[in-house]
């Protein structure tokens, strides 16, 4: 985890200014994905980080963290709390998610006046499953259709998309040991779907190669894969465009013009892909679906 710093300097606004989006879009439909190989670390110079806040309001900012609860360790201090309101943040709330949020209706008292809602975790199934049905998920829906912004970092960002990857977030994936894209592996379950269309490895260079979001796409062709490094911004508006922040790499894998046989292969036989389109997006650079083309903000586009 980074250290916080002491004195206070206004990154958020520095941030917001770095990237133009979030004067010249609405916030209705904003998602922010932040990817991590396990432990979400905190860095306030995160250009990503520091425009969820100004997103969300900078200094009016009300925050909700939800951290999924670990099984047996006590719940320590968040530092992501910590960071957000060094960044400007006038409130951040941290809201320990457990095995089930069903029937609770307690939990999240800060959600309905959020403006921004922040999902962190290490394994997307269970983080899914314990929000499935719960009022907690009804009410940030709410939130995010009246204008709060959604972000995830690692699993919390895996869950964000319309599909999510089968193998728990941070696990070992030895590709040489074992193909991902082998038919039957790809036994996905539905995301929460705040990005219709996507399926998010926010473990891309780290715990997985590009296999798994390959055989998404064999498997649903009207779904794009993003692969997101870790420390690595995704921003992603409601026509579906991604705009990626930070200095490390984002992918885009298209595959609506693509085929496979899919559909001929048994259980457990490698997939064959091809004509597939891979975008790679460097810092301030947005890949557009409706044209398949990608543009640099910094141009004006």
């Amino acid at each position: 985890m980074g250290k916080i710093p002491a004195v206070y300097e206004p990154v958020a606004n520095r941030a917001a200014l770095s990237f133009p989006l979030a004067s010249v879009e609405t916030l209705y439909g904003k998602v922010l994905l932040l990817g991590s190989f396990g432990d979400p670390s905190v860095d306030c110079r995160d250009p990503a980080l520091g425009l969820f806040v100004s997103l969300a309001g900078g200094r009016r900012a009300r925050i909700v963290v939800l951290e999924q609860t670990s099984r047996d360790e006590q719940a320590e201090p968040s530092p992501l709390a910590a960071a957000l309101r060094y960044l400007g943040a006038k409130r951040v709330d941290v809201v320990e998610v457990p095995v089930s949020c069903s029937g609770q209706l307690n939990l999240g008292s800060a959600i309905p006046h959020a403006t921004g809602v922040l999902f962190v975790g290490d394994d997307p199934q269970i983080l899914l499953a314990s929000l499935a049905g719960s009022v907690l998920l009804s009410t940030i829906r709410t939130r995010h259709h009246n204008g709060a912004v959604i972000a995830g970092i690692g699993a919390g960002a895996a869950i964000l998309g319309e599909e999510v990857l089968p193998r728990p977030f941070g696990a070992a994936n030895d590709a040489r040991g074992q193909a991902v894209a082998r038919k039957g592996n790809e036994s996905k379950f539905p995301g929460l779907k705040f990005l219709p269309g996507w399926v998010v490895d926010s473990a891309y260079g780290g715990n997985r190669n590009l296999e798994g979001l390959l055989l998404s796409l064999a498997a649903n062709p009207a779904l794009f894969g993003l692969g997101i490094e870790a420390g690595v911004g995704v921003l992603a508006n409601s026509t579906g465009q991604v705009t990626s922040l930070g200095g490390g790499l984002a992918m885009v894998l298209d595959g609506r013009e693509a085929t496979s046989d899919y559909a001929e292969r048994r259980i457990g036989e490698i997939v064959s892909i091809s004509g597939s389109r891979l975008y790679m997006l460097g810092d301030g650079r947005r890949f557009d679906p409706r044209d398949g083309e990608v543009h640099s903000l910094l141009a004006g586009d």
